[in-house]
């Protein structure tokens, strides 16, 4: 499959947790896998495989990880793709920083 982002990932190297709401108003703890000034590849726990999740499908970060906490500029995204219990997200607005200070944020996050 060809890529098709326009921001580079970060992939992140400790576990940074986020809650999401789903359409159907069911919360869903998860793990941020890597993340990028557009979106993020989320991992749904290994009981949490059959969540009913589909692409498009629209959903709102309700505790963006302390690390991106004033970063992500709006809580919403939506579902760009789903595999083997991790999807991706896109995030509604992006971030307003650069892909350095990102980068900077992820790494001092695993400190």
């Amino acid at each position: 499959m060809a890529e098709r982002r326009r921001e580079p990932r970060v992939p992140l190297d400790c576990p940074i947790f986020a809650t999401l709401l789903l359409k159907d108003g069911l919360e869903l703890y998860c793990l941020l896998r890597d993340v990028s000034l557009q979106g993020a590849q989320v991992a749904l726990p290994p009981g949490e495989l059959s969540v009913g999740v589909a692409v498009g499908d629209e959903i709102v970060i309700l505790d963006p990880p302390l690390q991106l906490e004033g970063v992500i500029t709006e809580a919403k995204a939506q579902v760009a793709w789903i595999r083997d219990g991790v999807f991706g997200i896109r995030f509604a607005n992006g971030m307003e920083i650069d892909q350095q200070l990102l980068e900077k944020l992820l790494s001092e996050a695993c400190l």
